[in-house]
C-alpha cells in the first residue's frame, strides 16, 4: 500500500552475438553461460535508470539515430 510502482518497458529476446562474435564461439565463464541460453526478458530505456550503474562506456544521446545499441548486464 505504501510502495512505489515503477513501470519499465520490456520485451523478450535472445543474445545472438557479443562484440560481433556469435555466442556459440565465445568462451563464457560457467556462472554466466545461462544468460546466453534461450530467450530473456529485456528492458529498454532512453535514459540510464536512476538505480543503474554504468561500469564502462557512455549512455547513447537522446538524438541517437544509428544502429541499435545494447547495454548488457548479467
Amino acid at each position: 500500500p505504501q510502495g512505489t510502482l515503477v513501470k519499465v518497458p520490456m520485451l523478450r529476446g535472445r543474445v545472438m552475438a557479443l562484440n560481433g562474435i556469435d555466442v556459440d564461439k565465445v568462451k563464457v565463464p560457467a556462472e554466466g553461460a545461462w544468460v546466453l541460453r534461450g530467450d530473456r526478458g529485456l528492458t529498454y530505456e532512453a535514459r540510464i535508470p536512476a538505480n543503474a550503474t554504468l561500469t564502462e562506456g557512455t549512455w547513447w544521446p537522446d538524438d541517437y539515430a544509428g544502429e541499435p545499441l545494447v547495454s548488457f548486464s548479467a
